[in-house]
């Protein structure tokens, strides 16, 4: 099932409640005007190589933390053909409809679960499409900044040196301009730049235990 076909299935209403189920501070209204530009979009008639995950996952980092917390990403393979998880939040919306969820979600979910998941996940960066592209310009000229001086990054390593990198990641980096991790860049062998902000230590230090290191070496 597309997303496209999920989201037709249900009224605004229902999805907002369920999205309060869900989530904390949710707006309520923000969210009407997504939904409502999701609808009126066109999904796009080109193949979409991934499948949209939803999950409910724990606290890698803090395993004293036994909430569990809805997740979505993209599920794809790599040049390499290695099984990869992606980022959605930055992905076309035209794209994302015409997107398949992944079978294992839609047998271990309820739909609208899926659904609030996608929609949380989508609107991280704002509630329209040029709210979001408008972020993502912003961020990707932060790390071409980044690029064209490298004399305000070090090395993530020195701070994860007793750890072994998990198979795909070849360089890490962080931006040294906050007394916390500040924003996660994140250089894999395929030289796509993946950017991930977090707003204290404790959220960056939980994704790099999740995506970006082997704990148990």
């Amino acid at each position: 099932m597309k997303f496209c076909e999920l989201l037709m299935k249900y009224s605004d209403e229902q999805i907002i409640e369920d999205l309060n189920k869900n989530y904390e501070d949710v707006d309520n209204k923000a969210y009407s005007s997504a939904l409502m530009e999701l609808r009126e979009l066109k999904p796009s008639e080109d193949e979409q190589d991934m499948k949209i995950n939803v999950e409910f996952i724990k606290n890698d980092f803090d395993k004293n933390d036994k909430t569990e917390y809805l997740e979505c990403d993209g599920l794809g393979l790599d040049k390499d053909g290695t099984m990869t998880r992606w980022g959605i939040e930055f992905s076309r919306w035209e794209d994302l409809l015409a997107t398949d969820i992944d079978n294992k979600c839609l047998n271990t979910l309820d739909e609208l679960t899926i659904l609030t998941g996608i929609l949380w996940e989508i609107t991280y960066n704002g509630f329209t499409q040029k709210a979001v592209s408008s972020r993502k310009d912003d961020l990707m000229a932060r790390v071409k900044e980044s690029e064209e001086h490298p004399e305000n990054l070090i090395p993530l390593a020195s701070y994860l040196s007793k750890y072994k990198p998990k198979k795909g990641i070849d360089k890490w980096y962080i931006e040294f301009n906050t007394k916390e991790f500040g924003n996660l860049l994140v250089i894999d062998k395929s030289e796509e730049l993946k950017v991930m902000e977090f707003d204290t230590d404790t959220e960056a230090l939980a994704y790099i235990a999740k995506h970006l290191v082997d704990l148990e070496n």
